[in-house]
């Protein structure tokens, strides 16, 4: 994330921030924003409160939760990023758009946060 806002400062130090909604069973386990500047956008997503969703905890070791949990819970866009085509900048990997939502099964299968770049 540090070698993306040195690229992209004016996207962190200009763009404007919006709150993204979130929806589904592990609603309240995700924070969600973009940032706008210059035709530019960046969708960051995160999970957080991991006790009692990621499977194995109850063994002692820190466990996050698989892309599994995250079935059914998505992040709101904004309508005009609709038809927008995002790659994780985090890994590389595009990601699809389904109507205005980004599901958080699809977007955490390697690791439960994902910095979405259009």
């Amino acid at each position: 994330m540090l070698s993306l806002r040195r690229e992209h400062a004016a996207l962190f130090r200009e763009g404007g921030y919006e709150g993204l909604a979130v929806e589904g069973p592990l609603a309240r386990h995700v924070v969600a924003f973009a940032r706008r500047y210059e035709g530019r956008v960046l969708v960051v997503m995160a999970g957080r409160l991991f006790a009692g969703i990621a499977h194995g905890a109850e063994s002692g070791a820190p466990m996050l939760p698989n892309a599994a949990a995250w079935r059914g819970t998505r992040v709101v866009l904004p309508e005009e990023l609709e038809r927008a085509g995002f790659e994780n900048a985090l890994t590389g990997e595009a990601l699809s758009v389904n109507g205005r939502a980004v599901s958080l099964d699809e977007a955490f299968v390697r690791m439960p946060w994902a910095a979405l770049k259009s």
